[in-house]
């Protein structure tokens, strides 16, 4: 069994919500591209007298990520789309080879785990999928999942998270329960806003609306911060939170983390921003804008 083949079966356990399922899904539908078939590894048979250099030996990532060239370890990066990359949906999606990446190859989107106390990006190579397992399922877990995708038109425009809380607000006529309102609440410098219903009502169909909403504003009075958090008492209450940053690079980012760490949402955004810069630097520091793979040819 590959280390992917294993974390897909940890992720299948560990969701108690169907939202949460189609989230996971498309992490392990991204992590799967064809991009990374050559990334992801077979352990040394046993016995072996290979040392473990020549195991890891995965070129680097390499592309175009929101205007800026970006270099990464492919084991700490857990999911990697190009522009150009099928989705696992398309008829070209088995027989699909990639081209050779350099830092001209515009990146849809990448995806990796960190942890919020240390600030680490999770790395395959010195952490074991079973205690990794572990951690992230615990009550209070600091392991964030972060999406960083480059930007479009429409989502460089001041109004993007607006429309998402626009939406939000709008009354619903057939399910008015999806509706949210402002409260007078503030909480870890966020609005709070909340359905339309009473908190945790179940319908009589047995479903339930209990994400609680919260905003974070810019100076310009737009959405700066988008998060909506699972309300009901369970060990691993999920949060999303979606932002954008605009500044020398131009991504949303998505995050996915325990709502027990929702008072740490601004020292998140800063992680994810140096997390990105890091990668940013690694390829400046490459001048000649190769992989590590071309490199050794």
């Amino acid at each position: 069994m590959t280390i992917r083949q294993k974390e897909k079966n940890d992720m299948k356990l560990s969701n108690n919500r169907l939202y949460c399922f189609a989230f996971l899904l498309t992490v392990t539908l991204a992590a799967c591209t064809p991009e990374q078939r050559k990334a992801w590894f077979e352990p040394a048979p046993k016995n072996t007298q290979k040392v473990q250099e020549e195991i890891f030996d995965a070129p680097d990532i390499v592309g175009n990520l929101g205007g800026k060239p970006i270099r990464a370890s492919a084991y700490v990066i857990d999911g990697i789309n190009y522009e150009d990359t099928p989705t696992a949906f398309a008829k070209e999606w088995k027989t699909y080879n990639p081209p050779p990446r350099t830092y001209q190859s515009k990146l849809k989107d990448i995806w990796v785990y960190f942890n919020v106390d240390t600030g680490q990006v999770r790395d395959w190579r010195s952490m074991e999928v079973s205690k990794f397992g572990e951690e992230r399922n615990m009550s209070g877990t600091p392991w964030v999942s972060a999406s960083m995708q480059t930007n479009n038109a429409h989502m460089n425009t001041p109004e993007f998270l607006d429309n998402f809380l626009k939406q939000a607000l709008k009354v619903k006529p057939i399910r008015p329960e999806d509706t949210y309102v402002k409260t007078s609440k503030n909480q870890y410098d966020l609005s709070v806003y909340e359905p339309l219903n009473r908190r945790g009502q179940e319908r009589t169909d047995g479903a339930f609306f209990t994400d609680d909403l919260f905003i974070a504003w810019d100076k310009d009075g737009h959405v700066r911060s988008y998060i909506k958090c699972f309300n009901r008492e369970v060990p691993n209450p999920p949060c999303s939170h979606m932002f954008q940053i605009k500044d020398k690079i131009k991504i949303t980012v998505d995050l996915y983390y325990n709502r027990h760490r929702l008072h740490e949402w601004q020292k998140m955004e800063k992680q994810v921003e140096n997390i990105i810069f890091d990668f940013v630097k690694n390829a400046e520091l490459e001048p000649n804008n190769l992989s590590r793979q071309n490199r050794n040819k």
